[in-house]
């Protein structure tokens, strides 16, 4: 019995070697891409809460919004389509920057 194309062809160039070698070079690159998103991203939170930090310094506008500025931020830019900016979070990101400046 003859040997199928598809076969001769996948023995002959270890099409098993080269499934294996793109399955490794997808993981090390998804391993690298998820830190370079968890990076920016903890710099996105950092960042977000230098900016509420710097804003109730200010004080001119703090007044307005006494307690309510982490609600209502937290509204608007979900408005904008702004994902993990719950009042929780930016408390968090506040806190965050205050702790590490």
């Amino acid at each position: 019995m003859k040997k199928s194309p598809s076969k001769t062809l996948q023995s002959r160039l270890n099409y098993g070697g080269l499934v294996e070698s793109i399955t490794r070079l997808h993981a090390r690159t998804q391993a690298g891409a998820a830190a370079a998103v968890n990076q920016f991203l903890t710099l996105r939170n950092w960042l977000i809460g230098a900016c509420i930090v710097e804003f109730e310094q200010r004080g001119s506008d703090r007044a307005r919004y006494g307690e309510r500025l982490l609600a209502c931020l937290s509204d608007d830019l979900v408005k904008r389509g702004i994902q993990g900016c719950s009042q929780d979070r930016l408390e968090w990101m506040r806190r965050f920057y205050v702790v590490y400046p």
